[in-house]
């Protein structure tokens, strides 16, 4: 616990653990004195996390409870043992999906999933939190797992005030304007855009040093033809880092087994520890051996050890965790002076350094190559500049002349943050559970306060005030009468109104004498138009081109209101809470034809069991009414469930699997089959190529030739595993009193959550 005499605790909060405040901290810190809502949108390195730290102790002196949210598992595992070093072991607690430490404690630790979680299925054990804090918030507009976000901060409960930290909400407004809606709550929206410690943003050429846009691009026109093989390397910078004093350096490249190449290539010809500093590293080397002796197995332990000893290293997701956990704790202490990481390095863990450089502003996203977005490249970037050490932050992009030559080389000076978009979805899990508690018409007020709802709503507002504006602007060009230029009398005698109305009489008697359309229509309106082309004045030139001009304005003015006003229409009848509706409908038609609904929206045994099940909830419940994990091996039901809860596109088995795939496939059929009945898109998968590495790793066979013949580096194995035992212990909890299959269960876990595979946890 932070004692209050060393935090200058009143409406005008300066000091706190001994570091004067910014205003944007003070004002954060106001908001949450208050009993506010807090959304805090500020750089990386500002001083977010010191808000939060201040809430959770504020919390814990009142003797109330607080929530900590992160996005990733290692940030959870970070802040937890902050918080047990800070507010002793006995109250904090840490809840993922691979551990539950001290759940009933004051202070918890969890990642997003595991709260909105217990927010639908055990809503009494969170009733008490008084303070939600959700960092990186801006992963409410992820692909994959925004609705996490969105779910947390509509179904918090009403005493409930969130405290949310991001780097990058340029739609801030937007944000706080839906949580103040939805909870009719006061809301402290705190937004500083400027970094405390300042950046400076270059590319870099080996021949040129460090430049600006106009810079680089004036050079490659001047000198086209010498980059036929001209290239800059990741050596050329970090020997002008070297050279210019201006490590540690963090190199973000995008392909992990780059970083590892570059990691090597530099450690053979660069050292930047000092005698001291590498006798520290290599006595952090033997205590982590001497701790975690399964190390040793790790193919990737010993090729690093190499480039560790001169202050060089490399961090990526296919790395165990306890290397990857290994390298962190090196970069804290400034004994890893150059290292080169995927941008899984730059997400929530705080780890500021001198110089960031960018390999490359090219990244695979999973499905194509494309250019960072001013999001990804912000927040990376964000970590050059260590707030008390450093004047200003240092952040680099090679330069790279094939995409320039190619027209795709992105300016990094006009890279600014996207606004969050709402990625909203109703999955079977949320749907069973909302049934569960909530009538139809509160379920139908759920979705009208979903966020992507509210966005709507305010584009739909900005529409109407476009259009609005628009006909204003009509109205103005259409006031021919109050023209002092005029003389027109009668507004048809106007040679341009004449002739629209003399070209449209003529096209009327073309049809007319056609024979082929409905005579008296055309014949009444032809007589309409009589009298209207009677009379024509005969305006001066000048003044004939002047109204012809007003009136295409006008022309073209009424083709953008209809325009607009089709699309209003079609906004208003297809927003989002009738497409959340209109799935609602369909996905409880799928539930009710396999008996997870009752006809009086009772949960029957299906549903009840699906509504603790958060991943591929249809696959995982037939499969346990169908008997599976009853009648099959251990080493099977793991196998099974990693290809399940791994969601990859499907291959070649890489590892030989025993069991017959082909009843999971058609039961995958059989649930897309109801599902395209009813009008819904399947989103269902099973990876089958590492269901054998999964069940041989459970049958005890050895380490090294699992990840040999399944050909995957050992981090992603690692995490399959993860993923499989968080899924086990969803399907154990599910069945709490069937004590036979919660026994095999929780031995199928025991079987993977072994050796390797648990270092660390």
């Amino acid at each position: 616990m932070i004692d209050y005499h060393d935090c200058r605790v009143c409406m005008d909060v300066i000091v706190y653990k001994g570091l004067e405040l910014s205003d944007f901290q003070i004002d954060a810190i106001k908001g949450i004195q208050n009993n506010k809502n807090v959304i805090l949108s500020t750089h990386t390195g500002n001083g977010k996390t010191l808000v939060a730290d201040f809430a959770v102790n504020q919390c814990f002196d009142a003797g109330r409870r607080v929530i900590y949210t992160a996005p990733i598992k290692a940030l959870s595992n970070q802040k937890y043992n902050q918080f047990k070093k800070i507010y002793g072991e006995e109250n904090v607690g840490l809840i993922t999906g691979d551990r539950v430490i001290n759940q009933d404690a004051d202070i918890i630790v969890a990642t997003t999933e595991v709260l909105r979680n217990m927010m639908h299925e055990d809503r009494e054990k969170i009733a008490d939190i008084e303070t939600i804090i959700l960092d990186e918030i801006h992963y409410l507009g992820d692909e994959e797992r925004g609705t996490v976000w969105e779910e947390i901060i509509i179904f918090k409960n009403e005493e409930a005030r969130i405290l949310g930290l991001s780097a990058t909400i340029p739609n801030i407004k937007d944000l706080c304007g839906w949580i103040k809606e939805i909870h009719d709550e006061e809301i402290e929206m705190v937004y500083y855009p400027d970094r405390i410690v300042k950046q400076q943003h270059y590319y870099f050429d080996r021949k040129l040093g460090p430049q600006n846009y106009r810079g680089v691009m004036r050079n490659y026109h001047r000198r086209k033809t010498e980059y036929g093989s001209y290239k800059n390397t990741h050596l050329d910078f970090a020997q002008y880092a070297m050279e210019q004093d201006i490590l540690p350096l963090l190199y973000f490249t995008f392909s992990r087994k780059q970083c590892e190449i570059k990691a090597k290539e530099l450690a053979g010809k660069a050292d930047v520890l000092s005698d001291e500093e590498k006798a520290t590293v290599r006595q952090m080397i033997k205590n982590y051996e001497k701790f975690y002796p399964d190390i040793k197995k790790s193919s990737s332990w010993a090729p690093l050890k190499s480039t560790l000893v001169k202050g060089i290293g490399y961090h990526h997701a296919g790395l165990l965790p306890i290397i990857k956990q290994f390298m962190e704790e090196l970069f804290e202490r400034k004994l890893c002076k150059i290292l080169y990481a995927t941008e899984t390095f730059a997400v929530g863990i705080n780890f500021p350094v001198k110089t960031v450089c960018f390999d490359s502003l090219h990244k695979f996203d999973g499905k194509s190559f494309r250019n960072l977005s001013g999001s990804e490249y912000l927040q990376m970037a964000g970590r050059a500049g260590r707030r008390g050490i450093d004047d200003f932050g240092l952040v680099f992009v090679l330069v790279d002349y094939k995409s320039i030559e190619s027209g795709d080389f992105p300016d990094i000076y006009q890279m600014k943050a996207e606004p969050i978009v709402s990625k909203f979805q109703i999955t079977y899990n949320t749907l069973v559970n909302l049934v569960n508690r909530y009538s139809d018409e509160e379920i139908e007020e759920f979705f009208r306060k979903s966020f992507s709802n509210f966005q709507h709503i305010v584009t739909l507002d900005k529409q109407r005030q476009e259009l609005k504006q628009l006909k204003k602007k009509r109205d103005v060009h259409q006031a021919w009468e109050k023209d002092p230029d005029c003389d027109v009398k009668d507004i048809n005698a106007c040679p341009v109104i004449y002739e629209r109305n003399l070209q449209r009489y003529k096209a009327l008697k073309a049809r007319l004498a056609g024979g082929k359309e409905d005579k008296a229509d055309i014949e009444r309106e032809m007589e309409y138009l009589k009298p209207l082309i009677s009379s024509y004045y005969k305006c001066s030139k000048e003044q004939r081109l002047a109204c012809n001009e007003r009136y295409k304005k006008i022309k073209q003015l009424d083709k953008t209101i209809s325009r607009k006003e089709r699309g209003l229409a079609h906004a208003l009848e297809n927003g989002p809470e009738q497409r959340f509706k209109t799935r609602y409908r369909q996905m409880t038609q799928v539930l009710k034809k396999f008996g997870y609904i009752g006809h009086d929206r009772e949960l029957l045994p299906r549903g009840i069991f699906c509504s603790k099940i958060h991943v591929q909830e249809l696959l995982v419940t037939e499969l346990m009414f169908d008997g599976f994990f009853h009648e099959n091996s251990d080493a099977v039901v793991n196998g099974v469930l990693a290809g399940i809860a791994n969601e990859n596109n499907p291959l070649e088995e890489s590892y030989k699997f025993s069991f017959d795939l082909n009843q999971i496939y058609s039961k995958l059929l059989y649930i897309s089959m109801a599902e395209g009945e009813v009008g819904l898109d399947s989103n269902g998968w099973f990876s089958n190529n590492l269901c054998g590495a999964v069940a041989a790793w459970t049958e005890n066979e050895d380490w090294n030739d699992i990840i040999r013949i399944a050909e995957i580096p050992e981090g992603d194995f690692v995490n399959v595993c993860r993923r499989t035992t968080d899924l086990l212990r969803q399907v154990r909890n599910a069945c709490p009193e069937d004590i036979h299959l919660k026994n095999k269960l929780n031995r199928c876990i025991s079987r993977i959550d072994k050796g390797i595979v648990s270092l660390g946890l």
